[in-house]
């Protein structure tokens, strides 16, 4: 699920998550490299669509207060809760 909602944090972007970025050896040289080729799978305008919808605290706010541990003043914070009195929940 992070790697879907992180999507919308990189305007559209997918990025295969990686465990080993680099393998060197003693002296320095590269033995392996793993380099990350983001493929567009989402419109920027369509991420920030979702972005505005997911950041609004207005519409947390019945459930979660207006102040909640999901509000930061002066951040755009996109939140996703999982289902409905669900514990899940996914900020980017």
């Amino acid at each position: 699920m992070t790697s879907a909602y992180g999507v919308f944090a990189t305007e559209g972007l997918k990025v295969q998550p990686v465990s080993v970025l680099k393998i060197e050896d003693s002296e320095g040289n590269i033995i392996e490299e793993n380099k990350k080729t983001p493929r567009r799978v989402l419109e920027i305008q369509t991420c920030r669509m979702i972005n505005s919808i997911l950041s609004d605290n207005e519409a947390r706010t019945p459930i979660f207060g207006p102040r909640s541990p999901l509000y930061f003043q002066d951040w755009q914070v996109a939140v996703k809760q999982g289902l409905p009195k669900s514990t899940e929940t996914v900020g980017l």
